[in-house]
């Protein structure tokens, strides 16, 4: 016989909400999460400023990083104006190097502008990893923003050593925490790596391996 509308079975308790001491998953976005989104907003903020860089005004910097980028990237090595030339800030140069291969002059510069934007706005990462060793996530992730909105972001218009050597001097430091606080023979290797990546690319930061 059935019951009626609303009415409990008879002997059958009625149910409970179920309760938990677990908490609920949190919908904020995870640190890292947000750190990748920094990187991606300032690479293409910084990207869209670069365009107004339309030639080359620190000479003569800008335009020997661009002609021996071009005489790698012709296959004549490091040469200039004919000349054999010894240029020891090696990895800025072959990292503009592909960026030649195309046709027109214009293009190539400007996206080697677009490499240096990315590769200066990468920094948010090493710096994230090293303000970890002492703050929070949250305020590790605001370091992380200030490190690619600060004044040295505008060395990114410019063809010279600094857009790859700003990230790479953060991540040598954080490489070598890394290997104080996990020594094995593998970070050795990656602090001797990232010492001479460093030292190849401006020469100031042979500082870097006497650290």
């Amino acid at each position: 016989m059935s019951t009626a509308l609303g009415e409990r079975s008879p002997g059958k308790p009625a149910a409970r909400p179920k309760l938990t001491l677990v908490p609920r998953p949190s919908r904020r976005p995870r640190a890292k999460t947000l750190v990748a989104a920094i990187f991606a907003v300032a690479f293409v903020y910084h990207w869209l400023n670069s365009r107004g860089h339309v030639t080359p005004v620190v000479f003569s910097d800008e335009l020997l990083y661009s002609k021996l980028a071009q005489s790698i990237a012709g296959g004549e090595g490091l040469r200039l104006r004919g000349e054999n030339v010894f240029f020891p800030a090696l990895l800025p140069v072959l990292a503009q190097a592909p960026a030649w291969l195309i046709g027109s002059t214009a293009t190539a510069f400007g996206v080697v502008k677009a490499l240096n934007a990315a590769l200066m706005s990468a920094a948010a990462f090493p710096v994230y990893a090293l303000s970890r060793r002492v703050v929070r996530p949250s305020f590790a992730v605001l370091v992380a923003a200030a490190a690619v909105t600060g004044p040295p972001m505008l060395y990114h218009a410019y063809l010279m050593s600094e857009a790859l050597s700003y990230p790479l001097f953060f991540l040598a430091c954080a490489t070598m925490l890394r290997a104080i606080e996990q020594p094995s023979g593998r970070m050795e290797a990656a602090v001797v790596g990232v010492s001479l990546a460093a030292c190849l690319t401006r020469l100031q930061l042979v500082v870097v391996p006497l650290a």
